[in-house]
């Protein structure tokens, strides 16, 4: 049970760095 748990938050955090990236790609499509 913790390993899933683990598992999702992993998941979860990757999940936000991608969408922080796809963020700042798009500010620095719409800044240039």
């Amino acid at each position: 049970m913790r390993a899933l748990i683990e598992n999702n938050m992993k998941l979860l955090i990757e999940e936000k760095l991608i969408r922080t990236d796809v963020v700042d790609r798009a500010m620095v499509n719409l800044g240039g």
